[in-house]
């Protein structure tokens, strides 16, 4: 059964870029992604699907990737979060810490690095690769 994966993120080039970094995942169905380009209509669709692992943004319009990590806890959902952007988390750490933030990547970030915390986050083992 395919891991399903819950991409935020308001550039909407991120879903190719993903989709490449990703493909033999994809293509073994390994993988499912699911991409959002706000955290609203990720709320949305997040209520009624399951999903095993959500990677967002930070600086988005609408509710930010911080808010939407509180409002994802406030739910009692445990399903590990990675938190994506440009800018350095200084001012975040805390809140981040508070919300069960797994991991934060830099952008642009190392997608061989990514590719790893996913495989590892999800148990996909690297001979499917």
């Amino acid at each position: 059964m395919s891991k399903v994966i819950a991409i935020i993120d308001d550039e909407p080039e991120m879903e190719g870029i993903y989709s490449m970094m990703l493909a033999s995942f994809i293509e073994k169905k390994l993988l499912h992604l699911n991409f959002f380009s706000d955290s609203k209509q990720f709320l949305g669709w997040f209520q009624n699907e399951k999903t095993d692992l959500i990677l967002s943004d930070i600086n988005m319009p609408g509710i930010s990737g911080i808010e939407l990590c509180q409002i994802i806890k406030s739910l009692g959902c445990r399903t590990p979060i990675y938190l994506i952007s440009g800018y350095e988390p200084t001012e975040y750490k805390s809140i981040m810490h508070d919300c069960g933030i797994k991991n934060f990547l830099s952008k642009p970030f190392d997608f061989q690095k990514l590719q790893v915390l996913i495989e590892s986050e999800l148990g996909l083992s690297a001979q499917y690769t």
